[in-house]
């Protein structure tokens, strides 16, 4: 990458920060916002029975270097080998004892074949101290793009209508993230974790829904299963 284009990314981080920050969030100790990191990782096809024990590995240890949690899913639909691992935003340049085993690093990056790394800030999930383990087996991602005039107001609809429907239709835990890095500050990330789906019909009330969705315009959903095996949730 060229120095111009790094300048360009600095940038475009700074802005973004900037202009999320006077944003209604969820509160860390400090009075700021609270930051999560989702990678979205695609392993090689030649790679996946490789890169299950490299990810354990690191797994291991940012977990002993204290990282609250570190949780692992796996797609289900579309190509094999997509992965999206969410962990409390670490900040660039922070000074990391992994890197003193670099050799395993680099194998790791070996076997991936494209990852993009997305910060969100973390809008009406529990605490990034106290993300709670998913009870679980799937998740629901939705990303949805809200219009530009629309995107505090879709925020505020995703964490006081559609959030508490499914709460009543018998879905406990829905979280709500709202990317600032990565992705255009209009996009928002909503994490529905469920017993299972699509089977399960919830119900939701068509007015509640056609409210949000006169809102956005583009929206994306998978469906992932939770990799307990690559996981870990700090007591």
């Amino acid at each position: 990458m060229t120095v111009a284009a790094m300048t360009r990314l600095r940038l475009r981080r700074i802005v973004a920060l900037a202009t999320l920050l006077i944003t209604p969030t969820l509160q860390a100790q400090d009075g700021g916002p609270e930051y999560v990191d989702l990678r979205f990782v695609t392993v090689a096809s030649d790679q996946q029975t490789e890169w299950a024990p490299l990810l354990r590995k690191r797994r291991d240890v940012v977990q002993e270097q204290g990282m609250a949690f570190f949780h692992v899913f796996q797609r289900l639909r579309g190509p094999l080998g997509v992965y999206l691992i969410v962990t409390p935003h670490t900040p660039v340049g922070t000074p990391a004892s992994e890197r003193a085993n670099t050799y395993w690093l680099e194998d790791l990056q070996k076997t991936v074949a494209s990852q993009s790394l997305i910060t969100a800030i973390n809008y009406t999930g529990p605490p990034t101290n106290n993300w709670s383990h998913p009870a679980e087996p799937f998740m629901l991602a939705r990303r949805f793009t809200a219009a530009a005039d629309q995107s505090n107001s879709y925020g505020q609809w995703l964490a006081g209508e559609l959030s508490p429907a499914y709460r009543d239709a018998g879905v406990d835990d829905a979280r709500t993230l709202r990317a600032v890095v990565g992705w255009g500050p209009g996009t928002w990330i909503h994490l529905t974790f469920m017993d299972s789906w699509p089977g399960k019909r919830l119900g939701l009330d068509q007015s509640m829904l056609d409210r949000g969705a006169a809102m956005v315009v583009g929206e994306e959903y998978y469906l992932y299963s939770f990799r307990e095996d690559l996981s870990y949730t700090a007591d």
